[in-house]
């Protein structure tokens, strides 16, 4: 569906981070939110961990796809 207004807040939010990432200089990195806070991460810090994806949310996946 068509993005709600959080939606389009939090692109604007995470786009401007990303800006203001690369105007400081930084490469290599990502944009996300950790603990509902935006934040940076090197992506080589962030290629090393390994997380196993919810089963919960695979399941409400297949749930709302169909």
């Amino acid at each position: 569906g068509s993005p709600c207004a959080w939606d389009r807040i939090l692109g604007i939010r995470l786009g401007a981070s990303a800006v203001n990432a690369i105007v400081k200089g930084k490469r290599n990195i990502m944009v996300g939110i950790v603990n509902g806070k935006i934040k940076t991460s090197l992506l080589e810090d962030i290629s090393r961990k390994k997380k196993k994806p919810s089963l919960d949310l695979y399941y409400l996946n297949h749930i709302m796809a169909t």
